[in-house]
């Protein structure tokens, strides 16, 4: 396994530490978040960048219920001025 690069909370903290060994809990949630986003800004080392990219089937879970949610428009209708406020929204 490759070890985890030190950042500047680990040597300000000690390798034995609590808190070197867990991110804080806002870090934990803006890398999430980015994630979201970027599925690459994780990559640590050059060896990383190397490997091959795959498809993240859960990540895009949300991505295509959101794509097929547009279908509901079969049991909900439509009207003109809906149609054109989309046509703006896009």
């Amino acid at each position: 396994m490759n070890a985890p690069l030190a950042t500047k909370d680990s040597v300000v903290a000690g390798a034995d530490s609590p808190a070197a060994a867990q991110p804080s809990l806002i870090r934990r949630m803006l890398r999430t978040m980015r994630l979201w986003v970027d599925s690459h800004s994780s990559l640590q080392s050059e060896a990383d960048a190397q490997t091959p990219q795959k498809v993240d089937w859960f990540r895009l879970i949300p991505f295509m219920g959101i794509h097929f949610a547009c279908f509901a428009v079969i049991w909900v209708g439509w009207s003109w001025p809906a149609v054109t406020l989309a046509i703006v929204l896009y």
